[in-house]
């Protein structure tokens, strides 16, 4: 297995170190587009590429396949105004563990990275600032929709987002659809791409039961799926999110799966919500 350190897009909630699983074929370029395109923000997920192989066409991945113990449920009694994000405060904390199985991260077994993600500042405008594992040179910013807006990790890398990555949107409403679009411009000392035009499509499918090592929560489930286009390689590369959402974490992800799939490999990133600390 290939270690590899996250993002964090986008959680959703939160970026967070991740640790992709091992694909047949795959290059050292191929490993640089998984360590992007898999890396989700402890409020969103991060799957914005920054390498990725040259190649042909796109493999196109299936759905993600959901567990059926996954049930539907009602929306929990906490829910009481979803027409706008609850508001983080400083001091919140959320820690995320990766998994190599969405049921390993159900069960919280045989995690592979851990990070504490700390709310440090609320800017005047809504954006949240986490700070990633207490290192300074490592910290998460997202608007108040809790879409990542940007992110910055220890060697430099920086990465910002116009506009922010609309993982999903208020108002959060079963049933909804809506476009999902963003372009940044990502300065990596390993690579010089200059541009990374994101797209896809969003849908609130509703509430359902999940269980992770933080507890048992009632979660909006939410699906995202498009494509990435790196200029001026010409690149591509296909991704699809499910994440759940719990009033009870302030509509922050307890659950998290992404796939992503380029010309030559592919690549999952799993994460469950092990703890929290809220205000």
């Amino acid at each position: 297995m290939k270690k590899i350190q996250v993002f964090a897009f986008a959680l959703s909630l939160f970026a967070l170190s991740a640790i992709a699983q091992e694909k047949p074929a795959a290059t050292t370029d191929d490993t640089k587009v998984a360590q992007a395109l898999t890396s989700p923000p402890p409020a969103v997920t991060d799957i914005r590429p920054t390498e990725t192989p040259s190649g042909a066409a796109m493999d196109v991945k299936k759905p993600i396949s959901v567990p059926t113990e996954l049930a539907s449920a009602k929306p929990s009694s906490t829910v009481t105004d979803l027409s706008k994000p609850p508001a983080l405060k400083v001091g919140d904390s959320l820690t995320y563990s990766g998994y190599r199985s969405l049921s390993d991260a159900q069960n919280g077994q045989s995690s592979q990275w851990n990070d504490p993600m700390e709310v440090t500042e609320v800017r005047g405008n809504g954006d949240v600032v986490f700070l990633v594992s207490k290192n300074p040179g490592n910290f998460r910013i997202y608007n108040r929709e809790g879409n990542m807006v940007e992110r910055q990790m220890p060697g430099g890398v920086v990465e910002k987002f116009a506009p922010s990555y609309e993982e999903h949107a208020y108002p959060l409403e079963v049933g909804k659809k809506y476009s999902v679009k963003s372009v940044f411009n990502p300065k990596n000392p390993d690579h010089n791409k200059k541009e990374v035009n994101c797209k896809g499509d969003g849908k609130i499918i509703g509430w359902e039961e999940v269980t992770v090592p933080a507890g048992k929560f009632r979660a909006l489930r939410v699906e995202v799926s498009g494509w990435c286009n790196i200029y001026p390689a010409g690149w591509t590369t296909k991704y699809s999110t499910v994440k759940w959402l719990a009033p009870e974490v302030k509509m922050r992800p307890v659950l998290y799966k992404a796939e992503t799939s380029w010309s030559g490999g592919s690549s999952d990133n799993i994460y469950s919500l092990s703890s929290l600390s809220l205000k």
